[in-house]
């Protein structure tokens, strides 16, 4: 059962935020404060950080049980451009498995930027995903 919260309690959240942000706007959207103030969405920081695990798994084959789950479930065709695997988990609790939850980011980091080294790669990342 969801809990309601009585309107003192939404006044309260609001005195917060004026306090933080002397410019505070009741009719702005979640999303578009977050574009306001240049920040990333919690969804697309989660894409973000994701990639960077792909990244140190797959060049670092760190670690290795993870790397050779990950060599398993990728989906390898000449054709390929971009990182895709397969989802095997039966239970919603497959999910926690390292190789299943990178399906989130499938289709969305091309393979040749694997082969890029931390920094440009984060820098890539950030520019694909972020904005």
């Amino acid at each position: 059962m969801k809990k309601r919260h009585s309107c003192a309690y939404f006044i309260k959240m609001a005195t917060l935020v004026t306090i933080c942000n002397k410019f505070y706007d009741p009719s702005v959207s979640y999303v578009d404060l977050h574009i306001l103030h240049k920040r990333a969405l919690p969804s697309k920081f989660c894409l973000y950080r994701h990639c960077l695990v792909l990244h140190k798994v797959f060049n670092n084959s760190i670690p290795k049980i993870d790397w050779i789950d990950l060599n398993f479930q990728m989906i390898n065709t000449s054709r390929k451009t971009s990182f895709e695997t397969q989802n095997h988990s039966v239970y919603k609790v497959g999910n926690n498995i390292l190789s299943n939850r990178l399906t989130c980011i499938n289709k969305k980091v091309p393979l040749n930027m694997l082969n890029l080294d931390i920094g440009p790669f984060k820098v890539t990342c950030k520019n694909m995903l972020l904005k």
